[in-house]
């Protein structure tokens, strides 16, 4: 079996790096080909994170090359596309896709259909592009009942991570004149840390805090708050994780952030970080409140929170190390991985023995023309 995944980004972005990439190695043990199509480079993404103005040639010439792949993916087993093919334009394309070949698989970590619902032209693409999919994967609840409403064969696949990458925390004890509350992201997802900028900055009028930012601009800074930043990378990102005393995920609650699937948290609880996170999305899901994390819904809440963990060293080594537990048990590659496969030959066995046939728009599997197909 060989598949086609249409990936939005190269290994540097999170969402494919975690949600396709990660999984090749294991495909590969299983007998599966798999050729990765990404949409955007690694020059893509280092523009877009350091605000430089991204070129309508790379742009133009980026949309030839995805329709050129587009065309040639007749053959594959099945087709993956990673949230849609292209941003910002209706369905035309992933419309083309399925006349070519019918057995796709679509797959979300982000509510995408968010970001369209005040866009006339767009609101209705996600929708579109569920419905006519084989299979829909997501990667929180919030996100499979978006997609139940628009594809009968929903498969929750939560983002996930090989926690063998990520080293466990030996101590729990505090350096005398710092406390490290740490954060990774990119520089887009960074303004979310100034709706905790009160609560970090009446604690730093008790505590030596430091608030250490993996991939947020060189430049980022907050009012009150003594800021390291670090650059990013993908071979030192654990380590720097493992640095961290506590770390921290506030989201506002949108209708975006509810499809956020923690990706962050995830990292912090493998490496046994004590971790404190807003209850937006599948944070929920991740922290059992004081027993693997902790939830803070307002400002009083993160200091409580924050303050209990630099008090309490405890505390910090009981919500760690159940915290990674979480992790191994339910968002390892390891478990995740198996699931992936069973949706990818379900997808590739079904359409091979039903003929390539797809749901009409009255929703009844059987042979129709193209312009009815859902």
């Amino acid at each position: 079996m060989r598949i086609a995944f249409f990936a939005k980004y190269s290994r540097m972005g999170a969402s494919s790096r975690y949600r396709t990439y990660q999984y090749l190695e294991y495909l590969s043990t299983e007998g599966i080909g798999a050729d990765v199509f990404h949409l955007f480079g690694d020059e893509y993404l280092q523009r877009l994170y350091s605000g430089r103005r991204i070129s309508f040639h790379y742009l133009l010439k980026r949309l030839a090359l995805r329709i050129r792949d587009i065309l040639k993916v007749k053959h594959y087993d099945v087709i993956v596309i990673e949230k849609e093919l292209i941003p910002y334009l209706p369905a035309v394309f992933e419309r083309l896709l399925k006349r070519i070949n019918p057995r796709i698989i679509v797959d979300y970590d982000d509510a995408i259909f968010a970001n369209y619902a005040h866009k006339p032209f767009l609101k209705g693409k996600i929708a579109a592009v569920m419905g006519l999919s084989a299979a829909v994967n997501v990667g929180n609840r919030y996100l499979l009942e978006y997609a139940q409403a628009f594809n009968q064969n929903v498969n929750l696949l939560p983002t996930a991570i090989d926690f063998r990458k990520y080293p466990r925390k030996e101590t729990y004890e505090l350096t005398p004149d710092r406390v490290t509350i740490g954060w990774i992201g990119t520089p887009i997802t960074s303004r979310f840390l100034f709706l905790i900028q009160g609560a970090l900055a009446r604690l730093s009028l008790r505590f030596p805090i430091v608030l250490r930012c993996v991939g947020a601009s060189p430049d980022f800074s907050m009012e009150g708050v003594v800021v390291e930043n670090v650059r990013w990378d993908e071979s030192t990102e654990a380590a720097e994780i493992l640095s961290f005393d506590v770390g921290i995920m506030p989201l506002p609650n949108d209708s975006f952030t509810k499809g956020k699937c923690g990706l962050k948290l995830i990292q912090y609880m493998a490496c046994g970080i004590p971790s404190v996170a807003s209850p937006i999305g599948v944070n929920r899901d991740l922290i059992f409140n004081g027993e693997n994390g902790l939830i803070a819904y307002h400002e009083e809440a993160w200091v409580r929170e924050i303050e209990a963990l630099i008090l309490d060293s405890k505390l910090r080594k009981k919500l760690g190390q159940r915290g990674r537990r979480t992790v191994v048990d339910m968002y390892s590659s390891d478990v995740i991985a198996p699931k992936l496969l069973r949706t990818l030959r379900d997808v590739a066995h079904e359409t091979k023995r039903s003929g390539d046939r797809v749901l009409c728009g009255d929703g009844i599997e059987q042979e129709c023309p193209p312009e009815n197909r859902a």
